[in-house]
C-alpha cells in the first residue's frame, strides 16, 4: 500500500491548523546544525531531510462513491541533506501499483513505502497518517512512523504533503480524481 491511497480519502477527516503549506515546504537548505527536533522531550540531530515530489494515478478516478480502482505512486527526493550519509543527495520512491476499493471518504490510515536512494541503498517505512484542510482549500497530509528495513532503520519518519485544493475538487467530481501531485518534505529522525 502506499502513500496517497489515504489523501483523497481523508480529506474531510481533520481541520486542525497546521504550519501553512508555505511553512511546511520552504525551499531553503536546513541550517547548519541540520535543525534539532523533539520526541518525547529527547532531542536529536535529523538524519536526513528531502524535498520533492509525489503523483498517483487512478483508474477509474476515484470519487465519493467507494469503488475498485487501480493506482501508482510514483516520485521523486532531491537536495537531500543528510548529517550521517553526505552522500545522499536525492531519492526516488518504489513504484507501487495496487488495485483496491477506495473511495474519497474510505480511510487507510496505515502505509509502507520504499526509496531508493542515489547510491543505491534503499529505505523502508511504515506511517499513519492524517490530514489537515488548509483556509486556501488545499490539503497537509501528515504521516510519522520508522524505517523498518535499510538504510536508517529504527528512524522516526516524518512526511508532509502538501495537495493543491483540486484534490478536493476533482474527486467530488462525477468522473472523479485521475491524477494527482503533490509536494512532499520528508525526514528521518534517530531515536534516542
Amino acid at each position: 500500500m502506499h502513500p496517497l491511497r489515504l489523501t483523497l480519502a481523508c480529506l474531510l477527516v481533520s481541520t486542525r491548523a497546521l504550519a501553512s503549506p508555505e511553512e511546511a515546504l520552504q525551499s531553503e537548505a536546513p541550517p547548519a546544525e541540520l535543525i534539532e527536533s523533539t520526541d518525547s522531550g529527547d532531542f536529536g540531530l535529523l538524519d536526513i531531510v528531502c524535498r520533492g515530489t509525489v503523483s498517483l494515478t487512478y483508474s477509474p478516478g476515484i470519487t465519493a462513491t467507494p469503488r475498485p480502482v487501480t493506482s501508482t505512486s510514483t516520485g521523486w527526493l532531491t537536495g537531500c541533506v543528510s548529517a550521517t550519509y553526505p552522500t545522499l543527495l536525492s531519492a526516488t520512491f518504489v513504484p507501487d501499483t495496487g488495485t483496491s476499493v477506495q473511495g474519497c471518504l474510505l480511510s487507510t490510515p496505515r502505509f509502507a513505502q520504499t526509496l531508493r536512494w542515489n547510491t543505491g541503498q534503499t529505505s523502508t517505512y511504515a506511517v499513519s497518517s492524517f490530514i489537515t484542510l488548509q483556509p486556501d482549500g488545499s490539503s497537509v497530509v501528515v504521516s510519522t512512523g520508522q524505517v523498518t528495513a535499510g538504510l536508517f532503520a529504527g528512524a522516526r519518519v516524518e512526511q508532509l504533503l502538501v495537495l493543491p485544493p483540486s484534490a478536493l475538487t476533482d474527486c467530488l467530481s462525477d468522473a472523479g480524481a485521475t491524477a494527482i501531485s503533490g509536494a512532499v518534505t520528508l525526514t528521518f529522525t534517530p531515536r534516542p
